[in-house]
């Protein structure tokens, strides 16, 4: 996964990334909030959101290019067409008769706290998840890398995924997961080339009911590695991440004094980490500048949005360490 592509075979696309539950997200920064009272916003802003927007976002912003693929509908998908458009983010949407949720993120920086509210995905209608399907495959030659990201629809099956997976790898398309639930533990057994999630849905997508350690974590990455998966990320919050491929486990973090926003940093990772590969980096080199863009878009409010200066600082201030399995990451 170290080389880049040749100039002249380059995909249009560094990524594509399908994403059936997009959402306008709403941000309210605030100085306090006092539940049961009125509480003013110093500013807010909305934004084209849901994790395929975030992470088409920080690739933009990366330098990189991005298609978003997802399933809109009403006013409210109109407003994600057009702000995506306004960002120079191409996107190619599914529509849906049924108006395009919204989400809400309040901030008070000075107490370092983000609070998200998320309305649950609509039922997509009928033919709609063929309709997302046939357009991932359509444009997966667009790309050097296709990523599923992010909840299904109430009326999508939880295989959806894991059914992508296993095609686009039958094509020798290389695919990034990002999910939750049954959705990640299908897709996860399917294969996909990088499987990127935090801790908490790791444990209880694939370590339920098991006493958690690292060498479980290790166990489980066998376990995928075999059917294909070739780099796993655990996400960890302020604690950073652990990666796990054929060249062992690496913890890489990175410090970080202050913040505004957590939301998205997740997003923000996977964005920079295929940006990078595409560029020629090495994995490990990839998952350094994951964690420092990470980091930059911790400095902004909103989801995906960062300044290259700041990801330049923070890979200053990151560092990777290889651990053994049988103890606790220092």
């Amino acid at each position: 996964m170290s080389s880049a592509p040749d100039e002249a075979k380059r995909p249009r696309y560094d990524v594509v990334i399908a994403s059936p539950s997009p959402a306008i997200d709403s941000y309210y920064i605030m100085d306090a909030v006092t539940p049961g009272n009125v509480n003013r916003a110093r500013y807010a802003f909305h934004t084209a959101g849901g994790k395929g927007n975030n992470m088409a976002r920080a690739v933009t912003l990366l330098g990189g290019t991005a298609l978003s693929l997802g399933i809109v509908g009403g006013l409210s998908g109109q407003f994600i067409v057009e702000e995506l458009a306004r960002e120079g983010i191409d996107a190619d949407m599914v529509w849906s008769e049924h108006d395009t949720r919204r989400c809400s993120t309040v901030l008070t920086p000075d107490r370092h706290e983000t609070t998200v509210f998320l309305q649950p995905g609509a039922v997509a209608g009928d033919g709609l998840r063929e309709a997302f399907a046939r357009k991932t495959l359509e444009h997966a030659s667009d790309a050097a890398w296709v990523s599923l990201n992010g909840s299904l629809p109430p009326d999508f099956g939880t295989d959806t995924y894991a059914g992508l997976i296993h095609v686009l790898a039958s094509r020798g398309v290389r695919t990034c997961l990002d999910c939750a639930g049954d959705a990640l533990a299908l897709g996860a057994a399917a294969g996909p080339t990088i499987l990127k999630v935090n801790l908490e849905e790791f444990q209880t997508a694939l370590a339920a009911g098991q006493d958690w350690s690292w060498r479980l974590a290790q166990e489980r990455f066998d376990a995928l590695q075999a059917g294909g998966t070739e780099t796993l990320v655990i996400t960890d919050g302020p604690r950073g991440a652990y990666v796990f491929s054929g060249g062992g486990a690496r913890r890489v973090r990175t410090q970080v004094d202050s913040w505004v926003s957590t939301a998205g940093a997740g997003d923000t990772f996977l964005a920079a980490m295929v940006v990078a590969l595409n560029r020629g980096r090495s994995l490990d080199a990839s998952v350094v500048y994951a964690s420092a863009a990470a980091a930059a878009s911790l400095q902004q409010p909103g989801c995906g949005f960062l300044d290259p200066d700041d990801v330049t600082y923070f890979e200053g201030r990151t560092t990777m360490v290889a651990f053994t399995t049988e103890g606790s990451p220092q």
